[in-house]
């Protein structure tokens, strides 16, 4: 580290997508809870964007030093190929202690110390979810990254515990640094915002049920769509809507079956991505939040409905049943009529569902994305106290 009393950490910001979810939360959350850290002198950031993320990168961190990169020839193997070759150079000149892949991948040419941020070990544990070019990129650049770093983040225990597994990493070189969650969900939405959005998607008086996350084969939409059509069949008495929220993934044909099927009948409405402003009205709008994955490292979209009062549905396996502690309904994936039984038990027992919104909210208390931005901070301090490869 430099003499300078401030660190000077570098980020590659250009991995970010046009719809920020996933990496993209996490990137631009980390900023957020680095502000008071950026305004009081003790970390200089320089951040390395696309020209479409200036705008947004400033306002979460606008303390922030930036250097403008691209466009990528060929798109993203341009983009893989300019972080092999340009951006070692661009480090060099931007004289920071630090750089920080938010991403996976690291600037493997560059001699500065580095840490990086695996978000989950699906790539090894579930590698059928994920198409066979992303399986063989990921898992190597990781594990190219495991031998260069001095610190590798991730996002829970359990993904910490797969990861020092399978890149055969000794414990006290990964870090777990949970995510935090956006403060905008804690501010309640009026019954009247409230009702114009039902109303908005044909829902008013329906039995809600909402979904979040990339739509791709780990996130188990065709399991969640039998699910609900069996617990239409249960509650003839109440109409059931499962209204799904998010961008288009790979590998989406079984999926988009039973969507298009769900929309056909008129019990499936696609928002597609939603912004900040329409997931939380989706999120208090709903009568239940069901996040079936079949992986994940961490589920933002578990705490952001936590943080958002509403009970939560959610899986028993990878970080998952971690994150909920004890504040969701936790059922097998894999078992659509389980699934089924958790989301009537929530939807016709209004006790349970209100003991589901307290616990969620105590527990969606304990993720602040300072608390993250502090984390990392001691992992970057404690990089480099470390020798060097």
């Amino acid at each position: 580290m430099s003499r300078r009393s401030s660190l000077r950490v570098a980020l590659d910001l250009t991995p970010l997508p046009s719809a920020k979810a996933g990496v993209g939360r996490y990137a631009l959350g980390l900023l957020k809870g680095l502000l008071k850290a950026i305004e009081d002198g003790r970390v200089q950031l320089v951040c390395i964007v696309t020209p479409r993320d200036v705008e947004e990168v400033l306002a979460q961190a606008p303390g922030a030093e930036i250097i403008e990169a691209g466009p990528f020839l060929l798109g993203r193997a341009g983009r893989i190929a300019w972080e092999q070759t340009v951006l070692p150079a661009l480090l060099k000149k931007c004289r920071a202690d630090l750089f920080h892949g938010i991403h996976y991948t690291v600037a493997l040419r560059s001699r500065l110390p580095q840490t990086v941020v695996f978000h989950d070990p699906t790539f090894w544990t579930n590698p059928a979810v994920h198409t066979r070019l992303k399986v063989a990129y990921f898992r190597r650049m990781a594990w190219l990254a495991s031998k260069r770093v001095r610190l590798v983040f991730t996002v829970s225990n359990w993904s910490k515990n797969t990861l020092c597994a399978v890149l055969r990493l000794p414990p006290e070189k990964v870090r777990v640094t949970y995510h935090g969650v956006d403060e905008s969900l804690l501010e309640r939405a009026s019954q009247e915002e409230i009702q114009r959005f039902r109303d908005s998607i044909a829902a008013s008086d329906a039995k809600l049920i909402a979904f979040i996350g990339t739509i791709e084969p780990r996130k188990n939409i065709p399991r969640l769509a039998m699910a609900v059509e069996l617990l239409r069949e249960r509650i003839k008495d109440q109409s059931v809507l499962l209204a799904v929220a998010g961008q288009r993934g790979w590998m989406t044909n079984e999926s988009e079956k039973w969507l298009e099927r769900g929309e056909r009948q008129g019990w499936i409405r696609r928002l597609g991505y939603v912004d900040e402003a329409q997931k939380r009205l989706l999120l208090q709008s709903a009568d239940a939040f069901v996040y079936p994955s079949l992986a994940e490292g961490f589920g933002i979209p578990i705490v952001e409905a936590f943080a958002s009062g509403t009970p939560v549905v959610t899986s028993n396996r990878g970080a998952t049943a971690e994150i909920a502690n004890g504040a969701a309904v936790l059922i097998n994936p894999y078992d659509v009529v389980e699934m089924t039984r958790a989301m009537e038990k929530i939807l016709c027992d209004p006790a349970k569902a209100e003991r589901l919104r307290e616990l969620g909210a105590a527990r969606a208390s304990e993720f602040t994305w300072e608390k993250t931005a502090q984390s990392t901070m001691e992992g970057w301090l404690a990089a480099l106290s470390t020798q060097g490869d």
